[in-house]
């Protein structure tokens, strides 16, 4: 440990530090892009959107946040 610092990790990193989420369901999705959780659905149907299920099928979409900003600065309207 260096002296004059009171980390108590040597690697830079905070313990207990909040980790913003970087995958969201479909609700927290629909609020980030401003539009219903049906419509968020829709995108991910018609395979604008791509997502996540960690049991193909079974469990909830989850869609990551880049992918969420990607949508969005391919569908920005131009003059």
């Amino acid at each position: 440990m260096t002296q004059g610092t009171n980390n108590s990790s040597d690697d830079g990193v905070q313990r207990g530090a909040e980790i913003p989420p970087r995958l969201l369901d479909v609700d927290d999705a629909g609020r980030y892009l401003a539009m219903s959780d049906k419509a968020v659905r829709e995108l991910i149907t018609v395979g604008e959107l791509p997502y996540i299920q960690k049991i193909p099928g079974r469990s909830p979409y989850l869609i990551d946040i880049k992918d969420l900003d990607r949508w969005i600065e391919g569908n920005k309207l131009r003059p």
